[in-house]
């Protein structure tokens, strides 16, 4: 079993019922189980190892999250035009009240 399999086991056992009491509402059985020191190291390892094989970068995350915003600036169509529109005439005005 992996760490988080063993973690979720643990958590289960936890918080099993004793006889006679209430099983826990589903919103505490959802959830997740919390993550001593080790586990939250091996994650974090994980991730790094991860950023490493992919390729990640902080330039490429920063890539990415622009790209996704343009994309996200798209699809919102011509609100979106007429918003930035408003906010450059906005930016102008607010600008202009500095000098």
């Amino acid at each position: 079993a992996g760490p988080s399999q063993e973690a979720e086991a643990a958590a289960e056992e936890a918080e099993a019922p004793e006889e006679g009491t209430e099983a826990p509402s589903e919103a505490a059985a959802a959830k997740p189980a919390k993550l001593d020191r080790e586990g939250l190291i091996r994650l974090l390892e994980t991730l790094h190892e991860e950023r490493i094989r992919y390729g990640i970068t902080a330039e490429t995350s920063v890539e990415g999250l622009a790209e996704a915003l343009g994309e996200e600036a798209e699809a919102a169509g011509e609100a979106s035009e007429d918003e930035a529109a408003e906010a450059g005439e906005e930016a102008t005005w607010v600008a202009a009240e500095a000098r």
